[in-house]
């Protein structure tokens, strides 16, 4: 099971079992794990063009040019390198990422200008020789029930491991055909070799 799926099913656990039914006892946390979900769901899809990108040489293709998704949070920069690392790895078209996109969005316009203000409850990141609010400057509906349902779709579309069709399942599935065929290369050896 992937963490982005732990992080969705906490945050419908969140959402079921708050006893006013409006989210409001519980709205910062699980806005937290939702946009964590989020954040993993798109740094699994970037691993995994990293993945096919190291495997396509030793499959005897062109390598595409993708790195390891490291250690951005900012929606703002991880969105465009996913939609570069798709493309390099010949999924620019994929229509998934397009809920996605606009759901990552939402959480940028719920975040104003603080990318850590869902992530922690101290922040030490100056921007401008300002500190970013640690509130809000007035009362704020977040709307955590639409944005899970949204969530709930792009995890389905995009992360999820018993859904043959997402597009991390896509991924995967290409990374192991270029693994088997590196395997019949012999670029590979996986040292099943009788003595």
């Amino acid at each position: 099971m992937l963490f982005s799926k732990q992080y969705l099913m906490l945050a419908e656990r969140g959402l079921k079992e708050d006893p006013s039914g409006t989210a409001r006892d519980v709205v910062l946390s699980v806005a937290y794990v939702q946009r964590h979900c989020l954040e993993l769901i798109i740094k699994d899809l970037i691993l995994g063009c990293f993945q096919i990108s190291e495997l396509q040489p030793l499959a005897g293709e062109a390598p595409a040019a993708v790195k390891p998704p490291g250690w951005l949070h900012e929606f703002e920069k991880l969105v465009p390198n996913l939609r570069q690392a798709l493309g390099s790895v010949g999924y620019g078209s994929a229509p998934e990422i397009g809920p996605l996109a606009k759901l990552a969005q939402k959480y940028i316009d719920l975040e104003r200008g603080s990318p850590e203000r869902f992530r922690y409850a101290h922040v030490e990141k100056f921007v401008n020789g300002k500190a970013p609010p640690h509130s809000f400057e007035q009362a704020v509906d977040i709307p955590v029930h639409d944005l899970q349902a949204e969530l709930r779709a792009v995890y389905r579309d995009c992360g999820d491991l018993d859904n043959e069709r997402s597009l991390y399942i896509q991924l995967y599935d290409e990374s192991g055909a270029l693994f088997q065929k590196a395997v019949e290369l012999g670029n590979i050896d996986l040292g099943l070799d009788e003595k």
